[in-house]
């Protein structure tokens, strides 16, 4: 079975995809079609980065918050199971859970100590009730405190209440 091949219907079909593709003898885009693509994106990125930095700053903020609640609970219950008193500590942007013996002079601590400027990079505040001391009967010893943890000029608070 031989196919015989039309030349005139074949160059024909190649000249009516070739005017598809390229228009009045054009070949690719032009220096202003490229400044505009280029132009839109940057207007797109321009809105896009700070948006997705100020969620990034919320995230890292409230993950931090997360952090601090559990460490305070996990005090809580060190406290209670071992019945003396432990505390929620912070030394420079690090927080952790530590125990005190008899005397009240020494402590030891319990689990991982959080770097929360290199794990969230969140700037701690706390006031003076450093550290927050829980009794064995898990109430904590001081009034409410308020710790603020800052990144960029976000802000978010967490209390912890006498009584949890």
């Amino acid at each position: 079975m031989d196919m015989q091949v039309n030349e005139g219907a074949l160059v024909q079909m190649k000249n009516k995809m070739k005017g598809r593709w390229i228009k009045r003898g054009q070949r690719g885009v032009t220096l202003v079609e490229l400044s505009v693509a280029v132009a839109v994106m940057g207007l797109i990125m321009a809105i896009a980065i700070p948006r997705l930095r100020a969620t990034l700053n919320r995230h890292n903020v409230q993950g931090s918050r997360n952090t601090v609640a559990s460490l305070y609970g996990q005090a809580r219950i060190v406290a209670m199971q071992q019945a003396r008193p432990a505390g929620l500590r912070f030394v420079n942007n690090r927080v952790f859970v530590s125990t005190w013996s008899g005397t009240g002079t020494t402590y030891d601590t319990v689990g991982s100590v959080h770097d929360l400027n290199t794990e969230y990079g969140v700037t701690v505040t706390i006031p003076s009730a450093n550290p927050i001391v829980i009794d064995a009967k898990g109430i904590t010893q001081s009034d409410n405190v308020v710790i603020r943890l800052t990144r960029d000029g976000y802000t978010d608070s967490l209390v912890i209440y006498r009584y949890g």
